[in-house]
């Protein structure tokens, strides 16, 4: 039976993610990804000053103060990687791949941490991880829940700047995660200590969610602490005792850094493209979260899946269940960090594309919270109980689980007339091609101008796409 469930589960894993991959195969291009790889002037500066020193030396501003890591990373991952792929492929097609590619090993890496947080193992093969990577896996939406509750986000430039650096955020908390579970008092193997203060670095200036989303973490954890030292009437240094001197010192210097790149990020002169009062800005909270909320029938369902749980989780901690009060405090730590981060949105500026704040990728902080919540709750749920209780809840976690996997069992062609676009510049000899198509080429805009498609031109001749620079016009 145990080889059975091993193979179900790795199948059902396995298929999952060779699905995903079809699904980002079909997502097209973004008008992001020129001036990010090339880059255009407007980016250049933040790769000539990482961490951000001529803000504070100099009093300059420019755009991405705080995001150099991102930046760099997409620079050369597709500056090598689709030319790379041009060995399997032809070249409008590797583009494609290459995106499609690194959106599917960002899927795979955060669920792949997901479980572990779970299961408390990150081998594969284990039992307890397969169930924990099945409960989570589900909840990766591209497709009909994609848009309010989508993990990775259509825009491969938009899943490298939120959900990549979650991912790593994820990667660098799991050592707290497992001393706290532990009570501390592990010795820690010499890579994590290395590899922990590298993290803490790239996550400070790696997008908009990675800092504030750990700095968060870590004052809520240490008010945690505060509470229980004068709960316990003890010195918060007796507390930490037990804590590894390593972990304590990397999460010290990771806060002070969050500190500053949050500082040297109001320099940033993408946020003052548009100003809103701040007070308008908390006012157009409700309708944000109302819209994700009623839109769809995913994000709804995960937030009730995960109320039931911790109601369950509660009547199993009546029962004296000390692993259910365990993970019923983690579910309120998590409700409360999602709180509390949706109120620090408006804190973070103002864009007109994102009129009510609130939208899928702002909001995936929370997100992730929901999948873990669910995903931790549920598995410690399906381990206890009696025998029928276990069957009513089995057929539940089933049920809510088969609604988001056929949610997102589409396959949809939406970058059908953007690889059609380039391939039609590919083909021409003209030096100015006309496309006669009404979809976005690389742009977030239909381009009327062909002076508007150069920085597109540059890319695409650097992809071999094209053997000289090609301008293009839509009509």
């Amino acid at each position: 039976m145990r080889r059975l469930f091993l193979f179900l589960g790795l199948f059902f894993l396995l298929a999952d993610t060779g699905f995903s991959l079809l699904q980002h195969l079909q997502m097209p291009l973004d008008g992001d990804l020129a001036g990010i790889v090339l880059p255009s002037a407007w980016y250049s500066e933040v790769l000539r000053d990482p961490f951000g020193f001529s803000v504070l030396w100099e009093g300059k501003r420019y755009a991405a103060t705080n995001r150099f890591f991102v930046h760099w990373f997409m620079g050369v991952y597709f500056r090598q990687v689709p030319l790379f792929l041009q060995h399997f492929t032809d070249p409008v097609g590797s583009v494609y791949l290459a995106a499609a590619l690194l959106k599917t090993g960002i899927q795979v890496g955060i669920a792949w941490l997901l479980a572990a947080y779970i299961s408390g193992t990150g081998n594969p093969l284990r039992k307890g991880f397969l169930l924990a990577a099945v409960l989570v896996v589900p909840l990766f939406q591209h497709t009909a829940y994609g848009g309010t509750m989508g993990v990775i986000s259509q825009s491969v430039t938009y899943t490298c700047f939120y959900s990549l650096p979650l991912g790593v955020l994820l990667l660098f908390l799991l050592p707290f995660y497992r001393a706290w579970q532990k009570g501390g008092g592990q010795p820690l193997h010499w890579s994590v200590v290395v590899v922990l203060p590298v993290l803490a670095v790239v996550l400070a200036f790696s997008g908009p969610l990675g800092a504030p989303a750990g700095l968060l973490a870590g004052g809520l954890g240490l008010a945690g602490l505060l509470k229980r030292a004068a709960t316990d009437r003890r010195w918060l240094s007796e507390l930490l005792q037990p804590v590894p001197r390593p972990l304590l010192y990397t999460g010290t210097f990771f806060m002070l850094l969050c500190l500053y790149t949050l500082y040297i990020g109001q320099f940033n002169l993408e946020n003052e493209t548009a100003n809103l009062p701040l007070w308008e800005r908390y006012a157009r909270l409700p309708a944000g979260l109302f819209n994700l909320l009623t839109i769809r029938l995913g994000l709804p369902l995960l937030v009730s899946a995960v109320a039931l749980n911790g109601f369950l989780l509660h009547r199993q901690q009546q029962l004296g269940d000390e692993q259910a009060a365990v993970v019923l405090r983690i579910l309120k730590g998590l409700a409360l960090f999602s709180v509390f981060f949706i109120l620090l949105l408006p804190l973070g500026g103002y864009r007109e594309y994102r009129p009510n704040l609130i939208r899928q990728d702002t909001l995936l902080p929370v997100i992730l919270c929901l999948v873990f919540g669910f995903g931790l709750s549920a598995f410690r749920l399906l381990q206890v109980g009696s025998g029928l209780f276990r069957k009513r809840y089995s057929i539940f976690v089933v049920a809510v689980l088969a609604v988001f996997t056929l949610a997102d069992a589409s396959l949809t062609r939406e970058n059908r007339c953007e690889k059609a676009a380039l391939e039609t510049i590919a083909r021409s000899q003209e030096p100015v091609v006309r496309l006669s198509n009404d979809c976005r080429v690389l742009s977030w805009v239909r381009i009327t101008d062909p002076r508007d498609s150069e920085m597109n031109g540059r890319l695409l001749l650097l992809w071999q796409v094209t053997p000289e620079l090609r301008l293009y016009y839509q009509e």
